[in-house]
């Protein structure tokens, strides 16, 4: 879940390079913790505007705010998993005392939480996994060409235990989707599907950044024998394994990166 904080300054007396320095090693500290996803600061009200739309017209005035009392001077995008918690974290009088001129600070939660949490504790046969489909034309879901990046960047954590997870990138010739591989067929080194290009990775309790790049991905050789098809993925897979294990995962912000 992730949180908009706004800031307020308390004073009209900058900080001294002494806070700016606390600030940043405060700031530091929250994002090596996975929490702190983004901050910034607002230049003064009299670089703003205020703009009203009504029908296909729009007026622009002074502003952002009619009322100085109102005016924020920065904001924090940070990660939680209960409104409580992180925000009272990075607005506690501990906190504040480390930042004592920047200490009224308010939260909001953003209005579509984009994380997929996934929980089991009974899972039997092969395990579980889920799916993000990068391309679904009217529920069909269709390859993307991911050619242009250099692989897939997204931050994942686990409540429970620390968990092994597999990443697949399912591609035209191991993917079912793709029309070309066949599901029945068992043979090593046949046209047998699922078998995708993928890498380990593991969830502990702390968000954190995974990178894969295409290039560190491997496939097993026991199905469709073939180079991994980047131009042609149908999303990213998370596996699971062994049948018995117990988990509690979250993925948020799956995202491919430039190469």
């Amino acid at each position: 879940m992730k949180f908009l904080m706004t800031y307020a300054s308390t004073t009209d007396v900058p900080p001294s390079p002494e806070q700016m320095a606390e600030i940043g090693k405060f700031s530091e500290e929250m994002s090596k913790a996975g929490i702190l996803l983004m901050t910034g600061g607002l230049q003064r009200p009299t670089k703003g505007a205020r703009i009203r739309f009504s029908g296909d017209k729009f007026t622009v005035t002074d502003g952002p705010y009619p009322e100085t009392k109102e005016l924020i001077d920065g904001f924090a995008l940070i990660r939680a998993n209960s409104a409580p918690v992180t925000p009272a974290r990075l607005s506690n009088p501990a906190s504040c005392g480390r930042m004592s001129w920047y200490c009224d600070s308010r939260s909001r939660i953003l209005s579509a939480p984009s994380s997929v949490n996934e929980v089991s504790s009974s899972k039997v046969g092969w395990g579980a996994g889920w799916m993000v489909d990068f391309n679904s034309v009217g529920g069909a879901r269709q390859p993307y060409d991911a050619s242009a990046y250099g692989g897939i960047v997204f931050w994942a954590k686990s409540d429970g235990p620390p968990t092994d997870v597999k990443v697949s990138l399912p591609d035209l010739l191991s993917d079912t989707a793709g029309g070309i591989c066949d599901p029945n067929d068992n043979r090593v080194g046949g046209k047998g599907c699922y078998d995708d290009f993928a890498t380990n990775i593991t969830l502990t309790k702390q968000w954190r950044k995974f990178e894969i790049p295409f290039g560190s991905v491997a496939s097993g050789n026991w199905g469709y024998r073939h180079l991994f098809d980047r131009q042609h993925i149908f999303g990213i897979k998370f596996s699971v394994m062994p049948s018995f294990a117990t988990f509690d995962s979250w993925i948020d912000d799956v995202a491919f990166f430039n190469p």
